[in-house]
């Protein structure tokens, strides 16, 4: 099954459509590879089908039974491919449920913990009310809410990658590539190792020659953002490595040109579903990995790359809206090098937040009772609440963490940015569709490089869906904040 790619490596979003792969839908919310853009778009339900019968669109998806179905060509004829399980139910055509200026009751059978005016920590391991819960589901497997896919890479324990690098007939390898691994590779480990404070162990070994690929490089199509075929790509890597390497041992697989590569000028990620044989080998079908393009060889900050890539691979998506967004995730800012650590929802999302490290509100109980949380650096794992997350809907929350200069959030050596952050995230949203928006001031406007940072200091307040935060104090162990419920 082929699915194109909607952007690539620090590019912009295209839609495209080449001989073998299907034009690119653009979807909110999906994944994104910092590249691939995820395309199937969203299902509806429909009358049962059966793989392998006739459709009638390109890239038209239908869900029937739980399995979603995606219409591919086949010889000179559409088709139905072969199911794929949802990994959360499928959408219904009735919109999403979207936040009014009264936050709606908790639906969790469990209830939240009533907000309480106190300067402790009202931090519970009552979380599952804030585990939005995802409204539709893609290919990929990837999004922004509950549940994480569990076809996804593995987020815990310990993970190992293979670095496959290629050449072609039209451009050879001429560098080692053990060496230049080394150049990028360890701290793109580092990244990982700190934003999930241990939980994830990345290793990797590299193939020490370059693979020759018997193709002109030209022959994928892919000199243009997201056009071509960067699966048959990777897969000739894959296959260029068959004879000399035990997949066996690999959960993802990396693939990098030459230096002096031009005819492919993005490099996307591969995340693929279980029945998917992209990824084939004589030992097993390798379901995660990414390839690079020119803008990979000639970035200098490659591991940024490499992370992005990968976190699509985790089952992270865009925020990219260009309305709000926000800077402060890698999933987003891999434009400016700024603070590309990862957001507090996203480490929600992947599990590496402790229940006791998340306090999870209920928006109405506000009202009664305003909350006065201590928040600590989200980079500290030590004890203490390092996320708040107010639920407003079954699909929205608003959140709030402070940030920090860190070895990755440089924040360019300037202290005035750190500080909280408030943002709110709606899980009915896709790629694209600004599902993590900031909630900021006006004055003061912190900027960095164009960009609105939102960070809060002490004094300031901002209002989002009449929810009030108010930063009280800092002290050495965090910052005080109050949250209420406005008129």
């Amino acid at each position: 099954m082929k699915i194109s790619f909607k952007d690539a490596l620090f590019g912009s979003h295209v839609k495209t459509q080449s001989s073998k792969v299907p034009t690119v839908l653009k979807i909110s919310g999906l994944i994104s590879l910092v590249g691939l853009q995820l395309m199937s778009g969203v299902g509806v339900s429909s009358a049962a089908v059966k793989a392998g019968t006739s459709c009638g669109k390109i890239s038209q998806t239908t869900v029937t039974n739980g399995y979603t179905y995606t219409c591919i060509k086949s010889g000179k004829k559409y088709v139905w491919s072969k199911g794929v399980k949802n990994s959360v139910p499928a959408p219904t055509p009735t919109p999403s449920e979207t936040p009014t200026p009264t936050p709606t009751p908790s639906t969790s059978a469990s209830p939240l913990p009533s907000a309480q005016s106190t300067t402790t920590s009202t931090n519970s391991s009552n979380i599952e009310p804030c585990q939005l819960k995802q409204p539709w589901s893609n290919y990929f497997g990837t999004g922004f809410g509950f549940p994480r896919s569990d076809f996804r890479l593995q987020n815990t324990g310990n993970v190992k990658g293979l670095f496959l690098y290629v050449d072609f007939t039209d451009v050879k390898g001429t560098d080692d590539p053990t060496a230049d691994a080394a150049t990028f590779v360890p701290k793109f480990i580092d990244f990982y190792k700190s934003v999930s404070y241990g939980k994830l162990n990345l290793s990797y070994d590299v193939y020490p020659k370059y693979l020759h690929i018997n193709k002109d490089s030209g022959s994928y199509k892919m000199d243009v953002w997201g056009s071509g075929d960067a699966y048959q790509y990777w897969k000739d890597g894959l296959s260029a490595a068959g004879p000399y390497v035990d997949f066996s041992k690999y959960d993802f697989v990396v693939v990098i040109p030459p230096t002096g590569i031009s005819k492919i000028i993005y490099g996307p990620s591969m995340p693929l579903p279980p029945g998917d044989a992209t990824g084939m080998t004589a030992q097993k079908v390798i379901h995660n990995g990414l390839m690079g393009g020119s803008d990979q060889r000639t970035q200098p900050t490659r591991w940024i790359w490499l992370a992005h890539e990968i976190g699509h691979d985790l089952g992270m998506e865009h925020q990219y809206s260009y309305d709000g967004q926000a800077v402060w995730d890698l999933m987003n800012n891999v434009y400016d090098f700024t603070a590309p650590e990862l957001l507090g929802w996203n480490r929600f999302y992947q599990g590496w937040l402790t229940p006791e490290s998340v306090s999870c509100l209920d928006g109405n109980s506000l009202s009664a009772n305003p909350a006065t949380i201590q928040i600590k650096p989200l980079a500290n794992s030590g004890p203490g609440t390092h996320l708040v997350l107010i639920r407003e809907s079954a699909q929205t929350a608003l959140a709030i963490e402070y940030r920090t200069t860190t070895t990755f959030d440089t924040l360019d050596g300037i202290p005035d940015l750190e500080g909280i952050i408030v943002y709110q995230v709606d899980v009915s949203k896709q790629s694209n569709q600004n599902a993590i928006s900031m909630v900021t001031t006006s004055s003061p406007n912190r900027n960095l490089r164009h960009n609105v940072v939102g960070s809060l200091h002490t004094g300031d307040v901002v209002t989002s869906n009449r929810i009030q935060v108010s930063v009280l104090s800092k002290d050495a162990d965090g910052y005080q904040v109050k949250i209420s419920y406005g008129s």
